[in-house]
């Protein structure tokens, strides 16, 4: 979460006693068999997403940031921004069992994208452990049973912590064939298992082309007859890295031998290390090269290949990539993954920012972003961002500044990005006078992230869209978003499309003047009204817009007027689309509006230690109508109609309060997903200059405020006062 750095009061870990990871099955164990309380709530739930791309491949994203754990709070670091476009995310370390952090499950199933934890065994340490149940240094002949229960610990730490399943990484030798088959009973047990538990559609336990049917230790670089066992046992194969080209011909080959049609050929995930390290066509920016030859994209009826990318913090972590800085390295990153507006800009991206010698592409080899292989997916309803990046150096929350200062890392502020705008939109130019079904001419939209304090709406990101060096006068319409609308919302509600954007000068005079949607080549203005009201921050809109009977996937977007200067940019703060319930009367539509705020606001000591827990509950505030005392008919069957609870996070500032009660000055400020918030005042010198404080009358007050996916409050705050010397709660 991004907090201020130690200092008179620090924000310290509201869960201290459940660690990130287990260096051993026996820790796991013990963990579990006698939980700390109290017990963390799940991350996120996973999103719903619906497949319309049939088996074409997958992209499975294995991090290996610094080892894994990085302590990144108080330090801009790499972020994974990306998924939308992947499939499944895998957190990978070096520790036995690696769970996911909770910021990394939240992010990637916010936005349909399954997050896994590691098994990982490296030396012979717990390798029999794991399928006898017990510490053993062998296995007998005559054993032909597999113990069940570090198969079902595994299942429950993914319920207990809200994560999807598992990549097996056994890189060891289990001697013998005997061996191997008690080790595929095991991996199909828990494959099996886990899908009940969590649920077919969910669960995902992924085998790490490592052991043979044999036992041995010994990477096939493919699917073949001497690891297919561990195929079939499990829902996926992560394949080595070092294949050729001719390998995949054949594996396809074998995979229709094997199983025929009963297993798509998507379930083979061809490894490709970022770094290199032996890997085909050498990773980095030639990964597409390999692409090419796997074929992911090929037509549902062809069943193109999975990818693995593994390792994609190369980006940051490599010596021959400069400067280490995050815009620096959000330009690398954009390459990779999404190209530039146009092939000429593309390829001249790449001369400049792809220095690294190993990976250059030679003569007739062609470079094409991830993006073209795997194609952004629509997002569920509710959604909504308010383009942050997860890191900063400082921080923002409604157009005003927290923090001019701080230095942070969260995935939990990682938000969507604009599939339709990404590298670029080809947009419809409208002369003034004329009607959108008039004259249009394809402008290309230049889209970048900006991290002016200045311009930024929450977070330190805001997105800036501009129309360098092309003559343009009128309207321009920008596809941003896609959203997936399923066969429609539930009882007759309407869409609100909300955008919030920072007018920067009047002299430029650029403003959203209509927010618009696309289906196909169909352009659709709203159905009611389109309202813009001024933020309370200087300088920022918002622009709401209603439509109906909205089915499918459609395209949200902006209707820019460039009444002063075409080269003007225009600066997004936030946008969200949600269905609602409401009145019509007319052309006008009213929403019932929800709220979420923090209650039940209290405060624990800890009697050992200089440190307290503040402690609150989320209420959903339901919807009313207008002048109405009743809830809509709708509550509760859609008790999220402008706010999904999963998306809150909760903004806390710890304050201490001068005895005349007109002045008080900020101690500490935070952002977290959970309902708590543990502070300390261990510090000698600040515990002094607060009990001196209190002494005279002061007090330490708590604010907790609740922020939506968009960066707006959400609710009304909760405040608690505390003496810290006394240890207890004011009022």
């Amino acid at each position: 979460m991004p907090y201020t750095p130690p200092g008179i009061v620090s924000v310290l870990n509201s869960y201290p006693n459940h660690p990130a990871y287990f260096e051993n099955l026996e820790d796991f164990e013990v963990y579990l068999k006698d939980l700390p309380r109290p017990i963390p709530p799940p991350a996120s739930p996973l999103r719903p997403r619906i497949n319309h791309l049939g088996d074409k491949g997958k992209l499975c994203v294995c991090h290996d940031m610094m080892g894994g754990y990085p302590n990144d709070a108080h330090n801009p670091m790499w972020t994974m921004n990306w998924w939308a476009i992947a499939d499944t995310f895998i957190y990978f370390s070096h520790h036995r069992v690696s769970p996911p952090p909770r910021q990394f499950i939240s992010a990637g199933h916010r936005q349909g994208c399954k997050v896994l934890g590691t098994l990982i065994l490296e030396g012979e340490s717990d390798r029999y452990r794991v399928l006898m149940g017990n510490d053993t240094t062998s296995i007998s002949p005559q054993t032909n049973n597999i113990s069940k229960k570090y198969a079902d610990h595994l299942i429950d730490l993914c319920e207990l912590r809200g994560f999807d399943g598992y990549l097996l990484n056994f890189e060891v030798s289990y001697e013998n064939s005997h061996n191997a088959r008690l080790l595929g009973a095991w991996v199909a047990y828990l494959t099996s298992e886990s899908r009940r538990r969590l649920g077919a559609d969910r669960s995902v336990i992924m085998w790490y082309d490592s052991v043979t049917v044999n036992g041995n230790l010994r990477w096939q670089n493919t699917l073949n007859q001497l690891n297919s066992a561990f195929f079939i046992a499990s829902d996926s194969l992560f394949t080595n890295y070092n294949y050729s080209s001719g390998t995949i011909p054949t594996a396809k080959e074998f995979l229709q031998n094997l199983v025929e049609d009963t297993r798509p050929k998507s379930d083979v995930s061809w490894g490709i290390d970022m770094w290199g390290r032996g890997t085909y066509q050498g990773g980095g920016y030639r990964t597409c090269l390999a692409l090419d030859t796997i074929q992911p994209g090929l037509p549902p009826q062809q069943h193109g290949f999975s990818a693995s990318l593994f390792a994609p913090g190369y980006l940051w972590e490599n010596d021959t990539l400069q400067p280490h800085d995050r815009p620096s390295w959000w330009a690398r990153d954009t390459l990779l993954w999404a190209g530039r507006a146009t092939e000429a800009k593309t390829n001249e991206a790449l001369k400049k920012l792809n220095t690294d010698p190993a990976k250059q592409l030679g003569p007739g080899e062609v470079f094409h972003p991830l993006k073209k292989y795997f194609p952004f997916q629509a997002q569920t309803l509710p959604f909504a961002t308010n383009f942050s990046l997860g890191a900063g150096t400082f921080f923002n929350v409604q157009g005003q500044n927290i923090s001019s200062t701080l230095r942070w890392t969260d995935h939990e502020w990682v938000a969507p990005l604009p599939d339709l705008a990404v590298p670029s939109t080809v947009s419809a130019y409208q002369l003034p006078g004329m009607t959108f079904t008039g004259i249009t001419l394809p402008v290309a939209l230049e889209c970048e992230w900006i991290s002016d304090p200045g311009k930024v709406w929450t977070g330190s990101h805001s997105l800036q869209l501009s129309f360098v060096n092309q003559p343009v006068v009128g309207t321009i319409s920008v596809p941003l978003i896609s959203v997936d609308l399923a066969s429609g919302p539930e009882h007759g509600c309407v869409i609100m499309f909300e955008v919030t954007w920072y007018l920067a000068s009047q002299l430029l005079n650029t403003s959203v003047e209509n927010l618009s949607i696309f289906q196909g080549d169909k352009y659709t203005s709203s159905s009611y009204q389109t309202v813009t009201q001024k933020a309370p921050e200087r300088g920022w809109f918002k622009t709401t817009a209603f439509f109906d009977n909205l089915k499918g996937v459609v395209g949200f977007g902006i209707d820019v007027n460039f009444a002063g200067r075409a080269e003007a940019p225009v600066v997004l703060g936030a946008l969200s689309v949600t269905a609602v319930s409401g009145s019509a009367s007319g052309n006008v539509f009213t929403p019932h509006i929800t709220y979420i705020d923090p209650t039940d606001v209290d405060i624990q000591f800890d009697d050992n230690t200089e440190a307290a827990t503040l402690i609150w509950r989320s209420n959903i505030r339901p919807p009313f109508g207008q002048g109405s005392t009743n809830a809509n008919p709708a509550w509760p069957t859609i008790p999220q109609t402008t706010l999904n609870e999963d998306e809150i996070i909760y903004e806390v500032t710890t304050s201490l309060v001068a005895p005349n009660k007109t002045t008080q000055s900020v101690l500490a400020w935070g952002t977290t997903s959970l309902g708590r918030q543990t502070v300390s005042w261990a510090d000698p010198t600040a515990r002094q200059k607060i009990f001196d404080t209190e002494a005279q009358g002061g007090f330490i007050a708590f604010k907790v405020q609740a922020l939506n996916g968009s960066g707006w409050y959400a609710g009304s705050a909760a405040e608690l006062s505390a003496s810290f010397r006394d240890r207890k709660r004011l009022h």
